[in-house]
């Protein structure tokens, strides 16, 4: 830095944080430097603060100029990537096996059988054995693997006739799940979180055979004699996962059990040579001043104490205190026994967990058992030469040099009394096994692997969707609908993922090898990069479980922190860190979207890709207005210009008090002035009633709000508070029974939700409340960027701005339509570019397609005039005036769409109010703005791009003038359009206004017009209410007593308020109807009340009964025909309480001695509760009058799902 100028800290904020005392005397200054999708980026980092060397006071800067030198290349230098144009799997014939340890095995006939080789005449020099060897695989990118499938050095033995026989085998050597990496102590293990087993492949017809030559060895003299090794082992055992999240596993428990006994079996130690013994684990004492310890002890005079300090006991805290002790001892005897001794601090609550126990120890050069591996770090040197003495190896008959696992060679040993010994060149470490022929290791066979080549995957391919096979049918449709929009899509098995790019084994890093090799086949070429990636399919933060309770589909990243949940997360953001220089860090930025679909089954997988593809649909001109069509249930058809903003409730006094309203106001005002297009609607749990229940407090009105809100229909969710994953707000203001209760599903929002865990994806024990929301397959949401680990309010808070910056965009960077992945991307590159070791950012995940188009309208819709009924221009939109608004689609150019021809729904809202919270819990109420007084709602049509409607603005309008706002939605067959206008001044009063006295027309249904009073219905029937006024209706709801209100039951204290449910009927604001969806109704007999003001503020009130019939078997009532008696023609009715649904309606009349004469059998679509009439002339079956008299009628009534219901009446003809 240069140019710096400091001013000095006053001292009130020096109180405030005492911390600033303890700065150094210049600022700390930190950079990272990586790549983002491969151009470099710089994060530069300055803690600006320092104490003043010539005056001792504290500083802050305040001015500077940065200096940026380039002094020569950062960090790994990325190597340059070559793949495979086609994998080994392409062709030929393969067959997939399992180990369980490294050693060398044996391939027998019989193996070779049950794997579904082919045996008849196979020639041996047909068959390799492929594999990589690697365990698993690094988190960082620029560490190198093979690239595919490698052909390993076999021995074998086919009794010299060229073919398999039923006696000849394969000798060859593998490597376990488990690898050793060089450590300061010799070496240490690294275990393999995802499976237990390494694969390995037969293949047929692939190759040239690969044989085991032989080693290289030397005539130099030795520099070194080997009469010892260095021996490794570890005992550990994956039981317990202390947090539900991180990759450690811990396993024995000392808790009532304090004391346990472990043997390592060390033959022939090395006596006097320094052993080391590594203990790791975790310790959980309840506060920082306390600690337990451990004592270890050992016949062979190993004794160690070490103590573990305690952790806090804030619930955010760390599980426990973990350890890594390392202990040098004088190996002197084998087995060695080991007895871990937990010394508990409390006797009740102290409790730990060992990890593992890790050994590095030398022993004798002598042969034990059928196999042994060895090495010798002491003779590794520059120019070294070792000669290797194996004593007691009289049964050996082979050794192997192991240094290249994929290249075993043959060691020509040379034999010496009962010692086998050879010399070669050490100068680098070299790995051997020794064997007899007996004993040898046997493979687990798993079976044929069908051909397959995901290395000839085109570029470019911006989309990979890894999906196992018992979902891929729903995953193709997807697949299918984006490869119809233009996408290259590929959908892949996780299984084909592995085979090539982890050598066959579950890894969750070959997903990302896959991705890479893509993105690094891309070149520099941005178009060609790859975009997106789905993983269809559930996760578990159990990576090593296979069992299907698991839930396990598509593995999950999982940090190697496991004790601290402020810190310990899962994330698929590292499936899209792709450069070279990525790994696993926070400041890693993506490069592609990735997203995740958690179903558990292929009805889950099907309900979910029904979701996303009728998502984008546009069906507002196909909309019947029926009860039973898509928004016969209340729901609002211009749902894509709705943005909802919810917030937990106030915590005291200060701003930390009101941090969660004030964060969500923040976001809401900026999407007001950014995107002036979108209508906000706010849901402030301190802006309602708490209620104290037996249960704990409660915002009842809020959240039956909410439920209303999403039920009709939303672009965006957005909540900011407190969560779960049961919920969200202590106050139990969302849970997963409302979740469940969401049937919203044409009108699906996005949700972001800035709180903790509330979609814990990786849970197999709990479906959490996000999920559901994802899940739900009748509503909730069409995708969620949502958290799945604790999340803090002020990073949330910057994560979420990050979002509103992108969300509503609607190219991407190279002017492509964006996408839900570019969105998450952009959001998640730009959080790490500010906070590059923040955490809190990867605990945002994006559950749903990340394909998928933020339902946006794609035209602009423009107002034109505004003017009273004879075209004079109207500056001001006054009380009782009647009002022509004219706009029009525009075309792009600032004309008319010409091809545009469909309905447009206008909003005409009044002025912003300002409100005041209630303070519920104490503080200062928190004031915010809200517009939700609605002039007029309705319906226009678009002719040639081009609309108008006329409307009476309510007298009950706020009489200030001030600014009011036109909102607009279209549709075509094809296209939408949305659009606002924000200058148009409401207020005062129209003069010369022709009195109005009468009421509105009011009639009330439930679910549609057949209904009757007294009738049936299900447990959750639409209040149905259809209206006509020559001035039209009032939902203003600026006075007190004139809103659109229903009552139910006379429950006046929970009124229903349905202001901005009413809508227009078409090109007319005289009539109109409101559609409400009731739930949860008690069995039995109900009253409801609907009220409705004209603009004029008369009142009419319609009033209905009805009788709920809750039984999940169908019912049936009120059956009759009418007119009864008749001559010539009746009509049969029933009700029934299976509104929606075609029934298959029969009636057969009878004779009063039982004879049938008439059957009439149709199929009816019942929209409501009461059917419609079922026509008779009084015929019988052969045409001819049936003569007078009583009849007795049967009508049996069934629903496709195979429900039946009957019931009998009477009728008489009269001739």
């Amino acid at each position: 830095m240069a140019d710096v100028r400091y001013e000095q800290v006053p001292a009130e904020i020096i109180r405030q944080i005492p911390e600033l005392r303890n700065v150094g005397t210049e600022p700390v200054v930190r950079t990272e430097v990586g790549m983002e999708r491969k151009v470099p980026v710089g994060h530069v980092s300055i803690e600006p603060f320092r104490i003043s060397r010539g005056s001792g006071q504290v500083e802050r800067l305040v001015e500077f100029r940065m200096n940026i030198a380039r002094t020569g290349a950062s960090g790994t230098p990325a190597r340059p990537k070559s793949y495979p144009a086609d994998s080994k799997l392409g062709s030929g014939s393969w067959y997939r096996f399992s180990v369980f340890q490294e050693g060398v095995y044996k391939i027998t006939y019989a193996n070779l059988q049950a794997m579904g080789v082919d045996m008849n005449g196979l020639a041996s020099d047909r068959i390799n054995i492929y594999g990589n060897h690697f365990g698993l695989l690094p988190f960082e990118n620029n560490v190198e693997r093979p690239t595919d499938l490698m052909a390993n050095a076999v021995e074998i033995v086919d009794g010299g006739d060229g073919n398999m026989g039923s006696n000849d085998y394969i000798l060859f050597y593998a490597s376990s799940a488990q690898r050793w990496e060089p450590s300061d102590d010799g070496f240490r293990h690294i275990k393999n979180v995802y499976c237990d087993s390494a694969t390995y492949f037969v293949g047929v017809d692939i190759d040239p055979p690969v044989r085991i030559g032989a080693a290289s060895l030397s005539d130099d003299p030795a520099t070194a004699t080997v009469t010892a090794f260095n021996d490794r082992q570890f005992i550990e055992r994956d039981l317990a996962n202390l947090i539900k999240s991180g990759r450690t596993w811990y396993g024995e428990y000392f808790d009532l059990v304090t004391s346990y006994t472990f043997n390592f079996n060390i033959p022939f130690p090395v006596v006097g040579d320094t052993s080391v013994l590594r203990v790791a684990g975790v310790g959980r004492t309840l506060g920082t001043a306390n600690s337990s310890s451990f004592s270890i002890t050992s016949g062979s005079g190993l004794t160690s104490n070490f103590t573990v300090q305690g952790v806090s006991t804030n619930y955010t805290g760390s599980w426990g205190r973990g350890f890594n002790q390392r202990i040098p001892f004088l190996a002197s005897a084998s087995p060695l026994s080991l007895t871990l001794t937990w010394n508990k601090f409390n006797p009740i609550t102290s409790v730990a967990y060992l990890d593992f126990l890790e050994l590095n120890c030398r022993r004798e050069l002598r042969m034990v058992g059928s196999q042994m591996g060895f090495r010798d770090l002491g003779s590794v040197a520059p120019g070294a030469v070792a000669e290797f003495i194996l004593d007691q190896a009289q049964a050996v008959t082979r050794i192997w040099e192991v240094t290249k696992p994929t290249d075993a060679r043959r060691v020509d040993f040379t034999a010496d009394g009962t010692a086998k010994r050879f010399r070669l060149a050490t100068d680098s470490l070299r790995e051997f096994i020794a064997f007899r022929d007996a004993d040898f290791l046997s493979p687990t066979p798993v079976g044929r692997v069908p051909n397959q080549n995901l290395h000839a995957t085109t570029i470019p391919t911006e989309m990979i969707i890894v999906c196992p096979p018992e979902f891929q049918s729903a995953a193709v449709r997807l697949a299918e609908r984006r490869q119809s929009e233009g996408l290259s899509v590929h959908v892949v098995s996780p299984q084909q993922v592995y085979n090539e790019f982890s050598s066959g084994a579950r890894d969750a890093t070959a997903i990302k090898r896959y991705m890479r090799m893509l993105y690094d086949r891309a070149g520099s070429d941005p178009w060609l990069f790859p975009r997106y990636l789905l993983l269809f399919g559930d996760g578990s933060y159990n990576n090593l479980s296979v069992a299907p309770v698991n839930q396990n589909y598509i593995p999950s990243y999982q940090t190697e922190e496991s004790l601290d949940p402020k810190k310990s997360y899962a994330s698929d953001d590292y499936f899209g860190l792709l450069d070279a220089t990525d790994g696993e860090s926070p400041g890693d930025p993506m490069d592609i979207g990735v997203g995740r679909f958690p179903v558990s089954s292929l009805e889950q997988a099907n309900a979910m890709v029904d979701k996303v593809l009728s998502y984008d649909q546009l069906k507002l001109l196909s909309l019947t207005g029926s009860s039973c069509s898509e928004n016969g249930d209340g729901g609002l058809a211009d749902w894509r210009t709705h943005v909802l903003f919810a917030s937990d409730d106030q915590e005291g006094e200060g701003y930390e008090g009101i941090i969660h309203m004030s964060q969500s106001d923040g976001l809401a005002r900026r999407v007001e002035d950014e995107y002036p297009e979108l209508n906000v609607s706010k849901i402030y749990l301190d802006a309602y009633q708490q209620i104290s229940t037996p249960g704990g407090e409660r915002y009842p009105q809020a959240a039956t709000e909410l439920s209303n809100r999403v039920d009709k229909g939303l672009l965006v969710v957005n909540y900011v508070g407190h969560g779960g994953e049961v919920g969200w707000s202590h106050e139990r203001f969302l849970d997963n029974s409302t979740i469940l209760g969401w049937t919203n599903d044409d009108r699906l929002p996005l949700f972001m939700t800035a709180t903790c865990e509330f979609t814990r994806w990786d849970d197999p024990g709990r479906t959490s409340a996000g999920e559901h929301v994802f899940l739900n397959p009748n509503g909730g949401g069409v995708g969620l960027m949502t958290t799945s680990r604790l999340a803090f309010s002020n990073a949330n808070d910057e994560l979420a701005n990050k979002f509103y910056d992108h969300v509503f965009e609607d190219l991407d960077e190279l002017g492509r339509l964006q996408r839900l992945g570019d969105i998450s991307r952009k959001t998640k590159k730009d959080m790490s570019m500010t906070s590059s070791g923040a955490v809190n950012h990867r605990n945002f995940a994006v559950i749903g397609d990340p394909s998928m188009r933020l339902a946006l309208p794609r035209n602009r819709i423009r107002i034109s005039a505004i003017t009273d009924t004879l075209g004079t221009p109207m500056d001001t939109l006054k009380a009782l005036s009647t009002l022509r608004v004219q706009g029009f689609v525009d075309d792009g150019s600032g004309q008319p769409m010409a091809d545009f021809n469909g309905v447009v729904i206008p909003i005409v809202y009044d002025k912003e109010q300002q409100q005041a919270t209630l303070a519920n819990d104490g503080g200062v109420p928190f004031l915010f703005k809200l517009r939700n007084n609605i002039i007029y709602r309705g319906r226009a049509t678009v002719t040639n791009g081009q609309f108008n409607f006329t409307f009476v603005v309510p007298r009950d309008i706020n009489y200030q003038v001030g600014t009011g706002r036109i909102s607009c939605y279209a549709e075509s067959m094809s296209q939408n359009a949305g659009g606002y206008d924000n200058d148009p001044l409401i207020g005062s009063t129209a003069t010369d206004v022709a009195e109005d006295a009468t009421g509105p027309v009011v009639h009330l249904f439930m679910n549609d017009e057949n209904f009757v009073p007294g009738g049936m219905t299900d447990e959750d029937p639409l209040l149905f209410g259809k209206l006509f006024d020559e001035n039209g209706i009032n939902t203003v709801g600026s006075s007190i007593g004139h809103d659109l209100l229903a009552v139910l039951d006379e429950n006046t204290e929970q009124a229903i308020v349905l202001n901005d449910l009413y809508e227009s009927d078409l090109d007319t604001y005289k009539s109109g109807e409101v559609r409400y969806r009731l739930s949860d109704l008690a069995e039995g007999a109900h009253t409801l009340r609907l009220k409705a003001w004209d603009v004029f503020n008369n009142s009419t009130e319609a009033t209905t009964d009805f009788v709920v019939s809750s039984s999940a078997e169908l019912a049936l009532d009120h059956v009759l025909n009418y007119p009864n008696p008749f001559t010539t023609h009746t009509e049969f009715y029933f009700e029934h309480n299976r509104p929606c649904v075609n029934l298959d309606v029969q009636v057969q009349v009878f004779t009063v001695s039982g004879r049938l004469v008439k059957t009439i059998s149709r199929q009816l679509a019942c929209n409501g509760y009461r059917s419609e009439g079922l026509p008779w002339n009084g015929l019988d079956d052969f045409g001819d009058k049936l003569g007078r008299g009583v009849y007795v009628y049967r009508l049996n009534v069934a629903t496709p799902d195979g429900e039946r219901a009957e019931k009998f009446e009477k009728l008489v003809i009269l001739r």
